[in-house]
Order: structure tokens, then C-alpha cells, then sequence
């Protein structure tokens, strides 16, 4: 330990005539201090400011600063004292209970932080405050001086209590704090009464416990306490405000002492002679005991006044003020701390005032080393010196509180904490009714207040990353409840920890209220991982197995493939494999937040596709072929001009012209080979004739009218002269083909129905290569009926299903009521003319040249085909 005489450190001796102001230091004697670069020391002035002492304006626990009177003397990373010297709320009625603690509230609280900043009259503290504290209840902010070891060589002691400020020392060391003198606070603490004469006296004893303070001659006023005077400006009577000691009322009652964890004394009894009524009632009331135990500390109550008329001001004793000393060792060389209260004053004749209370003393320490003594005793009543008896001393002060962070008391220290004894009558040494105060007391396992944790505010947890369709909690501390925003992706709103599942990124913002009803708030942010990871789409090998292939992934940081088949390097993003059969293979694409993509590929190896085609072949002109391919499942040919279906295996083609078709042979797996073939146009030969095959009498059939009322059919034979192998189309379509063999012949059925006409004409067509020959039918009809000549005329008549129409020296004539369309083609299917109209129409047909036609009508969207021959008679 460094001692103040050596060299670097600095002695100060300061002499003290007066008290300086609530700032500095009040010493009786000179001292010596060990000072370690501490701000407080002045070396221009010389002067010591061990603490510094403002009131405090304003303190809301939810605002994170102290407004303060000054801030002047106060740096930052100064270790300040918070303490709360009175607020209590007292029973005000005037009666017995009067001044008994209803609610003690912020009163006796304390606490020590660190200061962050200032700002003008601002103070920032590190931490938040544990403690509420309510600036109507005298809140003063103390700075504390800090040492690494700390020596006193002279006595010290505090400015006083003024109402504001004062009254407390308090130190911090982090290792030893030495003893070489004593510190002394007493009578530092609440004020006594200051009495007030008056000579307007009523003429019996007062028993009230509580009155107005403009009306002195009937009580004196009370000693000041943690409710302060009382109520201003009921702060004069008998009773105790809290630990503030009675005023003695009418007539010449002595004060009662103050109180602390002991309780105070009563004041004597009331000069009896003359005045009406019992004057024990007017005795003032010792100040109540405190309780100490939640970790409140309280200055010594201050004692009561005693009654006076005669201007015998009798002032009440001062109560002790505070000291706190923490250290890890505490090193006394048999030297004091002390909080005493200080004794009533004396009077004669009047009521003498009661002895202010023992103050309170902190002791955070480990180890306590040498003789040491406390003492925060209450102090004596006053006495009275007047020559006669019956005159009324002071009540004693009571005991103050004693705190130590150990579980007992050192054997080497003493507590010195008794009540003081009541006054005396000096004329026959009796108390006269005044009493002693009670005894003080000593609570072990002291824990000072001191708050290490951050801003009290809601804080929520740092923002994070999730993957898609993730879960992740939420969290936040520093409240009792919580309410998060938006809640419409979380399982609960109301707590500290739900759960959230945001679609996308989102902020979210969490309002707490802790303790004190402070409301504040936070924010975090959930991102959502926006990597998109993307993979080579399926691919088909063609008629290549053991191919090499290069395979990709996209939008990761790291990337592992898997298969049953070889990869080259399972963790790059673009191995390279060789399949010999259709393979998957998958991937698991990682991004940089730990979001997990999984796909895969497939690799699908085609079977090889074996084409084939029709062979090139030759055709007349016109005629239909098929064609035909195969080798694969889809088909495709080009051109698609000429053909009934371009996506068909076996398509037909009209041949028009010499042309080369090509086919795409594809197969399930979309692989596809191409193939051809050619169509060559051979040269069209036509022929016509005209054939009479037979004539038929119809008999029996009788025709009344121009419409037959049964039906024909007979087989015609015709006999043709074939050399070889020929093929007959079939009228009146030609859709149905039949082969006449060589020499052979062919059976055509007639059928004749509806209007009966005395001539059908039909038409077959031969076919031999390139060869047509036409060849008209007639068939003569004859009926032997005695009507014939009626019903049977020269012109050829038809009738169809859909128009009737009749052909004379060719001019065709047709009854319809609709629409029509009428077009007449060759054999070879040459438009020759397309007509239309509306109703019954004749056309001419004099420019065709004789031969074979077909008439299509079209009537009402249907269609009628009907051969035509003409020739020449």
C-alpha cells in the first residue's frame, strides 16, 4: 500500500472555520488524504470535494437520464450515488395513528451507477436504474470517489442535510481502505425542530397530535423525518411524522427524540398549575422505528421541539446522516466510523427539545483488519434547568441501523447503536414523562444495488437468415410483456420467443413493458434466402451410350452430386459422366446461409432407331399412293403438300407432280432419324365409248302416273373383250373397284325407283396402267302398258333425293325452292362450270363437247354427284 508521504502523491491539510457549501467537504480538523488521480482534488484551490452532491430534477426510470441541478464536478465514467432521503406517505389524521407509515414508496432508496454521458444538466448513466425514485422525495445524485487504496490520515465528515442535498459520504475501493482517523457524520442527517415562541396560549393542556404551524402557542413543531415535517402546514403538534420526533404542545411539553431502525422517545409531560386538562396528553411522541430490511437506508430522524412562551428556544437534535464504505478490506487502526445523532437542547422554563436519531452506516466489505468502531447512537433528550420541578425535559433519540455485507459481526469490530436517554429536570434529576429512545440494530448480508445490466429496454435478438419455409424464433429480453409486429406470420405475438414462418424477408418490431410500465421497442429482421438454384434440364442420349456429358448446377456455394453411376467430381458444380444406361443423378445444392436445394437428372439413353421407307415408285397422274415408314413411334413427312395426314406412318399422297418426300422417324425418347422417297408421274391416257347392252321390258307395270310404285333390279352382263387382268370402278361413285380377270365378265345390278323414265344411263371405267376407258351404259327400258304412251315421253328425266331435273338437246332443266350450286366436271376431274342461283333454273349445255360428266349439285349444304353423257344421236 502507498503511504501519503510518498513521493507522487500529495498532502493536503484543509481547515475548516465554517461549512462550506452542499458541494465540498465540511472539516472540524485538519486531515491528511491518499488521493489517486482523483478529478476532485483541485490543485489551484487546494480544495477536496470527496463527494459531490445535486438534487435531482427529474427521474423517470423510462427516460435513460437523470436531470440534475448542476452537473458541474460530475465526469464521465464517475461512479455516482442515487439515494432517496424522504417520500413516505404517512397516516395524517389527527388521532393516535397519526405520522405511522402507510407506504414508505421510494423512500430509503438507493443504488450506484456509472456515468456514460452529459449533456448540459443531463446525466447518462451505463445502466439502467434497479430502483424507482420520485425527485418529490428529496432524490440527490452523489458522485463517489473511487480508489485503488485508499488511506484517511485526518477525520472527515459531510456538508449537512439542507433539505436537498447532503448529509452522506460515501466510498469505494477496489482493495484496502485504511483508518488512521475517523469518520463522523453525525447529527448530518434530518433536522430537529427549530422551536417558535408565542405568547398566545390557551389555558389547558393540548392533547392534539397534529396541527397548523401558524398557531405555535398551542404545539411546538415536529422534528423532520422520511415524511419530512408532516404535511405542510400541519408540521406542528404532538404526534410523530414517521421518524421525525413530536413537537411538545401546550403547555411546555418537552419534543420527542427521533427515530431510525430504533424508535425515539417521548417528550416530558406538560406544565400543570394553572392549565385545565390531563398534561400527560401533551407530551410529543418519539419518531417510529423504521424498517431497514428491504435494503433502504435512512437518515436519522431529527427531534421534536419543545413547547415554549417565554422565548426559551429549545432546537431538536439532528439526526445521524449516512456513510458507505466499500472495499475488499477494511484496515482500522482502533479509529471510528460514526452516525450519531446529536442531543436536544437544553430549556428553562420552557418545554426542552427531544435528541436527534443514529444515522445509518453501509459496510460492504470481505475482510475487516484491526480495531474498529461504529456507533450510530441515538443522542439525549435535553434537559430542563429551570430551579423548580414539573418542567418538561426532552425525549431520547433512538438507535440507527448498522449494515454489513458479512453473515456476523467481526470479533473485531464493535456497534455501538443505543437509544438515547431522555432529559432531565436538572432540579431533582427526574425525566418528568420524557423517555428513552429505543436501542438501533445491525442487518447482516448487506447486497449493494448496483446494476450491471444493459439500457433497461426491450432488446431483441440480432437479425437472421432462413430458408424458405423455415421456422425460426424469434427472441427478445429486457420486459415483463411483449407484443411483436406484424403478427400475421408468428404463433403467438404475446411472448418473448415466438415462433415465426415468413413467406419473405420481413422486419419485425417488439414493444416491451418491464417492471415500472417503461415501454420501449426493438428490431430484427428475418431475411429469407433468396438463392435460386437451378439445374441442366433431362437429356437424351441418341444412338451415343458411353458419351460424355457435362452436367451443371446453379445458385449455390456448395454442391454435391450423387448416382449410381460414375461422377468424375461429386462437388463441383459441373461434373462430367459417361452413362452407359439411362441414369439419375441428384444434387444437393447448398447456399451460403445453409439452405438446401435438392434436384436431380436424368440421363435417359435411346434404344437406336432402325428406319425404313417405301421404295421410289412411279404413278400416273392424279392417282393416290400410299406411303409407308417405319422404325420409330411419331412420324413425320415433308412436304405436307399432297398428303391426308403429314403425321401419319402410312399416309396417302395425290400425285400431281414428281416430288421427293421425307420422313422424320422419331421414337419416344425424341430421338429421330430422317429418310426419303420419290414419286415419279407417268403420262395419262383417256378413252370414251358408248355401249347399248340390252333391252328390257318391264311388263305388268302399270303407270298411272309418271311415279312407279315398285322397284326393278336386275343384273346386266356385260361382255368384254380383256386381254388381261383389268380393274372396274363401280358407279355412280366409283368407289368400289372390281377385277375382271382376262375373258371374264361383270354383273352391274340396276335399280330403278322413284319417277320411272324409259332410259338409265350408267358408266364404268377400265383401268390398265395409265390407261381410262369410259365406257357409257344404256339401258333401254320398255314398258308394255296401254299407258306408256302417257306417262313415257322422249326426253331423259332423273330424279335424286335432293332435285329432279330433265335433259332434252342439251339443256338440262331442275326444280328446286332452295339455293343451289351446280358444277359439271370432266372425267379427269376438270372443273367445265360452276353456277348458282336461287329456284328453278334451265342451263345450257351446248358448248361440252359429247362425252362423259359428272353434275354435282349442292342444295342446302348437300351434295348429289350424277353422271352425264352426251352424244349424238
Amino acid at each position: 500500500m502507498e503511504h501519503f508521504s510518498n513521493i507522487g502523491f500529495r498532502l493536503l491539510s484543509i481547515i475548516c472555520l465554517f461549512l462550506f457549501s452542499v458541494n465540498f467537504l465540511e472539516c472540524k480538523t485538519p486531515i491528511n488524504i491518499f488521493e489517486i488521480n482523483d478529478p476532485a482534488i483541485d490543485s489551484t484551490t487546494q480544495e477536496f470535494n470527496l463527494n459531490i452532491y445535486t438534487p435531482v430534477l427529474d427521474l423517470n426510470p423510462c427516460n435513460d437520464f437523470i436531470e440534475v441541478a448542476s452537473s458541474v464536478g460530475f465526469t464521465i465514467n464517475d461512479k455516482v450515488l442515487i439515494v432517496q432521503m424522504q417520500g413516505a406517505t404517512i397516516d395524517t389524521q389527527n388521532h393516535l395513528g397519526y405520522g405511522t407509515v402507510v407506504q414508505y414508496n421510494d423512500a430509503g432508496n438507493y443504488e450506484f451507477g456509472i456515468i456514460e454521458d452529459i449533456i448540459s444538466n443531463k446525466i447518462y448513466l451505463q445502466n439502467p436504474l434497479l430502483r424507482t425514485y420520485t425527485t418529490t422525495g428529496k432524490v440527490q445524485l452523489i458522485r463517489v470517489p473511487e480508489f485503488e487504496d485508499f488511506i484517511l490520515e485526518n477525520p472527515i465528515t459531510s456538508p449537512p442535510w439542507n433539505g436537498k442535498t447532503g448529509g452522506v459520504i460515501a466510498i469505494i475501493t477496489k482493495n484496502t481502505f485504511q483508518l488512521n482517523a475517523s469518520i463522523d457524520v453525525s447529527g448530518k442527517g434530518f433536522r430537529g425542530a427549530f422551536p417558535k415562541n408565542s405568547t398566545n396560549i390557551p389555558a389547558f393542556q393540548v392533547p392534539d397530535y397534529v396541527g397548523i404551524n401558524t398557531n405555535p402557542g398551542y404545539y411546538a413543531p415536529k422534528g423532520e423525518g422520511i415524511a419530512e415535517y408532516g404535511i405542510s402546514p400541519y408540521t406542528n403538534g404532538k404526534g410523530a411524522p414517521a421518524n421525525g420526533g413530536g413537537g411538545g404542545n401546550n403547555h411546555n411539553a418537552g419534543g420527542a427524540g427521533g427515530g431510525n431502525y430504533g424508535c425515539g422517545g417521548n417528550g416530558g409531560y406538560g406544565w400543570k398549575p394553572i392549565y385545565i386538562g390531563d398534561n400527560i396528553l401533551s407530551q410529543g411522541l418519539g419518531g417510529y422505528s423504521l424498517n431497514n430490511s428491504n435494503n433502504k437506508i435512512f437518515f436519522g430522524g431529527g427531534g421534536g421541539a419543545g413547547h415554549t412562551n417565554e422565548n426559551d428556544l429549545s432546537i431538536g437534535g439532528n439526526g445521524g446522516g449516512i456513510v458507505i464504505i466499500i472495499a475488499d478490506e477494511i484496515i482500522s487502526n482502533s479509529k471510528e466510523i460514526v452516525s450519531n445523532g446529536t442531543i436536544g437542547h437544553d430549556a428553562a422554563p420552557d418545554g426542552a427539545a427531544g435528541g436527534g436519531a443514529g444515522g445509518t452506516i453501509l459496510i460492504s466489505a470481505n475482510k475487516f483488519k484491526g480495531r474498529l468502531s461504529i456507533s450510530c447512537k441515538g443522542d439525549n433528550g435535553g434537559n430542563n434547568t429551570w430551579k423548580d420541578p414539573g418542567q418538561a425535559p426532552g425525549g431520547g433519540g433512538g438507535g440507527g441501523a448498522v449494515l454489513l455485507s458479512v453473515s456476523a459481526l467481526p470479533q473485531n469490530v464493535e456497534v455501538i447503536n443505543s437509544g438515547g436517554q431522555p432529559g432531565i429536570m436538572t432540579s431533582n434529576n427526574q425525566t418528568f414523562g420524557a423517555k428513552a429512545g429505543c436501542d438501533g440494530g445491525i442487518l447482516y448480508n448487506l447486497i449493494i444495488p448496483v446494476n450491471n445490466s444493459p439500457l433497461r429496454r426491450v432488446i431483441a435478438a440480432g437479425d437472421t437468415t432462413i430458408c424458405n419455409d423455415s421456422p425460426v424464433q424469434l427472441r427478445a429480453t429486457g420486459a415483463l410483456y411483449y407484443k411483436w409486429e406484424p403478427s400475421i406470420s408468428l404463433d403467438n405475438d404475446s411472448i418473448a420467443n415466438p415462433t415465426a414462418n415468413p413467406k419473405v424477408s420481413t422486419r419485425y418490431i417488439v414493444r416491451g413493458v418491464d417492471s415500472l410500465g417503461c415501454i420501449s421497442s426493438d428490431t430484427l429482421t428475418v431475411s429469407i434466402d433468396s438463392f435460386f438454384a437451378t439445374v441442366k434440364s433431362d437429356t437424351v442420349l441418341c444412338n451415343e451410350p458411353l458419351a460424355k456429358i457435362q452436367l451443371w448446377a446453379k445458385g449455390g456455394s456448395h454442391y454435391k452430386w450423387s448416382s449410381q453411376g460414375v461422377i468424375d467430381d461429386p462437388n463441383s458444380p459441373t461434373p462430367v459422366v459417361s452413362p452407359s444406361q439411362t441414369t439419375i443423378y441428384y444434387v444437393e445444392i447448398t447456399s451460403d446461409a445453409g439452405c438446401s436445394h435438392f434436384d436431380s437428372i436424368t440421363i435417359r439413353i435411346s434404344p437406336l432407331i432402325t428406319p425404313g421407307i417405301r421404295a421410289d415408285t412411279s404413278v400416273c397422274l392424279s392417282d393416290n399412293v400410299q406411303l409407308w415408314a417405319s422404325g420409330g413411334t411419331h412420324y413425320r413427312w415433308i412436304p405436307a403438300d399432297g398428303l391426308d395426314n403429314p403425321n401419319s406412318q402410312t399416309p396417302i399422297a395425290t400425285a400431281t407432280t414428281p416430288r421427293r418426300y421425307f420422313v422424320e422417324i422419331s421414337n419416344d425418347f425424341g430421338c429421330s432419324v430422317l429418310d426419303s422417297m420419290f414419286i415419279d408421274i407417268k403420262s395419262l391416257t383417256v378413252e370414251y365409248s358408248t355401249n347399248t347392252l340390252e333391252r328390257i321390258e318391264l311388263s305388268g307395270i302399270r303407270c298411272d302416273s309418271v311415279t312407279v310404285t315398285n322397284h326393278f333390279t336386275k343384273d346386266l352382263t356385260m361382255s368384254l373383250s380383256v386381254l388381261k387382268n383389268i380393274a372396274v370402278s363401280i358407279p355412280p361413285s366409283f368407289d368400289r373397284m372390281v377385277y375382271i380377270p382376262a375373258g371374264g365378265s361383270i354383273s352391274l345390278p340396276v335399280w330403278i325407283e322413284g319417277e320411272y323414265y324409259p332410259w338409265v344411263h350408267d358408266t364404268i371405267l377400265l383401268e390398265e396402267g395409265c390407261f381410262r376407258k369410259y365406257i357409257a351404259l344404256e339401258v333401254q327400258v320398255y314398258i308394255e302398258d296401254k299407258y306408256s304412251l302417257i306417262c313415257c315421253s322422249v326426253p331423259i328425266k332423273w330424279r335424286t333425293s335432293l332435285i329432279s331435273y330433265e335433259l332434252h338437246q342439251k339443256v338440262i332443266s331442275f326444280k328446286t325452292d332452295g339455293n343451289w350450286i351446280l358444277k359439271v366436271y370432266d372425267p379427269i376431274g376438270n372443273e367445265k362450270k360452276n353456277l348458282h342461283g336461287k329456284g328453278n333454273q334451265e342451263i345450257s349445255l351446248e358448248n361440252l363437247q359429247q362425252g362423259i360428266y359428272f353434275l354435282v349439285f349442292q342444295i342446302e349444304n348437300k351434295t348429289e354427284r350424277i353422271p352425264l353423257f352426251l352424244f349424238e344421236n
